[in-house]
C-alpha cells in the first residue's frame, strides 16, 4: 500500500521532505499555525492544509507523519502522531532535553508504531568512511580530535520566527545549527563528554538568549582528548565544518562547509586510495541542497515502511547529540558572557 503522509509545520526544511514524499508516497496533509505560509506550502504541493496537527491527523487518513515543527514542539507532536496509530520521521533535534523523552520509550512501545530522527550528516560519503575506518580497526586508538563549526547566521535570521534563538524554545544554537555533526562526531568516535566549557554572546545580544559562540574540552570513554569551537558569527557565509581526528595508525581531516570533504589522510598501510581527496581539478562543486541527503533519508524510509533493513537511527541515536549539548550547556549555565569580555 502507497504510504500515505502528513506534515507537521512547513518551514523551509518541510520543503525537502514533501520533494522526497512524492517519489515514495502521497502527501495527504501539512499544518501550520502560520496561515501565509501554510497557504503558499498546500498550494505548492497540491495538499490539504490545516492550522493545528491534531485537526489534520483526525482528517486525514495518512500512515506517516513528519514532524518538522520548531525544536521546543517535536516530543509533543510525536506523541500525538505516535498516538493516532502513525508512524514518525522527525526532524533533528528529537528534542531540547532529555528529560522530554522520559516516558517516550514507553509511549512507543504502546502505540506499535516507530520513531525515526534525521540525522543526515550520517549519509556523508566521507563519514561513512570515517565509521568504516573505526569499526574495521584500521586506525588504532583514538588519542585526539577538534571539531570546528564555523557558520554565519544574521540577526535577520533570529527574527524571521518566534522561537529561533529563544533558548527555551530552540535549545540553543547547538541544537538548531550543529546538532548534526556532533551526532556524526559521537557515531564515529563514541560517547564524549565535556569536562570545561566557555561560552559568550559577541554580536546577538539582542536576538539570541544564549551563546552566539563556544568552545569546549571533551573526552572519550577510552581517554582520547579533544575540543568543539562553535560560532555562528562567520562573516558573509558558511566557512566550515571540520574534525580532525588524531589516531595511532592515521591522521585525518574532513571538512567542507559541511564535514563532507576528505581535506587530507595519512595511513601507516596507505591503502586508502577508496578515501578520496576532493580537490577542485578532481571533484565537482556539490549543490548545496544536496548536502542534507534527504533523498538518501527516504530511501532508507521506503525499507522500513516495507519492514526491510534500514540505517535509520531511532530513540536512542537520537538522544546522543541532545544528551552531549545538555551536559555542554550544564557545565557553562553561569558562565556566559553577554559581552564576550568577561
Amino acid at each position: 500500500m502507497e504510504p500515505r503522509f502528513v506534515i507537521i509545520g512547513c518551514g523551509k526544511i518541510a520543503h525537502r521532505h514533501a520533494a522526497q514524499v512524492k517519489k515514495i508516497g502521497r502527501l495527504v496533509g501539512v499544518c501550520d499555525p502560520n496561515q501565509d505560509k501554510l497557504a503558499i506550502f498546500s498550494k505548492q504541493y497540491n495538499t490539504t492544509g490545516y492550522s493545528d496537527a491534531l485537526n489534520m491527523i483526525e482528517n486525514c487518513y495518512a500512515t506517516v507523519a513528519i514532524v518538522c515543527s520548531p525544536n521546543y514542539l517535536h516530543i509533543a507532536h510525536i506523541k500525538l502522531a505516535l498516538s493516532r496509530n502513525l508512524d514518525v520521521l522527525c526532524e533533528k533535534p528529537l528534542c531540547i532535553t532529555t528529560g522530554e523523552t522520559d516516558e517516550l520509550e514507553e509511549f512507543i512501545k504502546k502505540s506499535g508504531k516507530r520513531l525515526f530522527i534525521v540525522l543526515s550528516a550520517r549519509y556523508h560519503e566521507q563519514i561513512i568512511n570515517l565509521k568504516n575506518l573505526f569499526r574495521r580497526k584500521e586506525i588504532g586508538r583514538l588519542l585526539s580530535f577538534q571539531l570546528n563549526a564555523c557558520w554565519n547566521r544574521n540577526p535577520e535570521y533570529y527574527r524571521e520566527s518566534d522561537w529561533k534563538g529563544r533558548q527555551e524554545k530552540d535549545g540553543g544554537i547547538l541544537l538548531t545549527q550543529f546538532s548534526h555533526y556532533l551526532d556524526a562526531m559521537i557515531w564515529c568516535l563514541g560517547d564524549l563528554e565535556p569536562i570545561a566549557v566557555k561560552r559568550a554572546n559577541f554580536m546577538h545580544q539582542d536576538t539570541i538568549s544564549g551563546e552566539d559562540t563556544g568552545v569546549t574540552i571533551l573526552t572519550s570513554a577510552d581517554g582520547a582528548i579533544g575540543t568543539f569551537h562553535w560560532t555562528v558569527n562567520s562573516a558573509i557565509k558558511n566557512m566550515e565544518i571540520s574534525l580532525l581526528v588524531v589516531c595511532e595508525k592515521a591522521t585525518l581531516r574532513l571538512g567542507g562547509q559541511y564535514m563532507e570533504q576528505l581535506e587530507y589522510i595519512r595511513m601507516e598501510n596507505r591503502n586508502a586510495g577508496w578515501l578520496r581527496i576532493n580537490d577542485e581539478a578532481g571533484q565537482p562543486e556539490i549543490p548545496s541542497g544536496s548536502r542534507s541527503h534527504h533523498d538518501l533519508v527516504y530511501t532508507q524510509l521506503n525499507l522500513a515502511l516495507q519492514n526491510k533493513s534500514h540505517s535509520l537511527p531511532g530513540l536512542a541515536e537520537g538522544l546522543k547529540s541532545v544528551a552531549l549539548i545538555e551536559s555542554i550547556y550544564a557545565i557553562s549555565q553561569d558562565n556566559i558572557s553577554r559581552s564576550g569580555y568577561a
